[in-house]
């Protein structure tokens, strides 16, 4: 009795596991389908991703639709004369995550606005309700379309 017991509590542990594994697999698809299969994830997405696969963070996927977030885009002027092109991404929920964007497919690059000359990736982005985060486009790219991953779901919005 003792050993079936074992054996029983072994095999739903690995069960568990195996959902966790799957369901970090899929967040890991949905954020490189949006950002690129060459694009790094950091520990603290995986460790955050890990968290909400096994139930440890309120934020579903289920949950999560076009109304999560509001989406524009602006062109402002920059410290060097010239305008510079911005998606602005606001929380529509009480907290969300963006965990990455692409632009026109890929073919705009996006930047850190906190230092404009490095290239590294400004995600994960949590925003509160009414929170608004800035990315910031590559000169010269018109956005025309946005693939957003927002926590674990990929949102798709297009501009004339």
């Amino acid at each position: 009795m003792r050993r079936s017991a074992f054996v029983s509590l072994f095999f739903l542990s690995n069960v568990a596991f195996a959902d966790v594994e799957s369901c970090l697999d899929d967040k890991i698809s949905a954020h490189r389908e949006v950002v690129g299969e060459e694009a790094p994830i950091s520990y603290g997405m995986l460790s955050e991703w890990e968290a909400e696969c096994e139930g440890g963070s309120s934020s579903s996927k289920s949950n999560i639709t076009s109304s999560s977030i509001n989406v524009s885009s602006s062109l402002e002027p920059n410290r060097y004369g010239g305008q510079s092109h911005y998606l602005l991404i606001q929380g529509r929920e009480d907290l969300v995550t963006i965990n990455g964007v692409r632009v026109n497919r890929g073919n705009c690059p996006i930047y850190d606005i906190r230092n404009v000359g490095d290239t590294k990736r400004i995600f994960p982005m949590k925003l509160g309700f009414g929170q608004t985060g800035k990315v910031l486009i590559r000169h010269g790219c018109d956005i025309l379309e946005a693939e957003i991953n927002v926590d674990g779901v990929v949102l798709s919005y297009r501009w004339n």
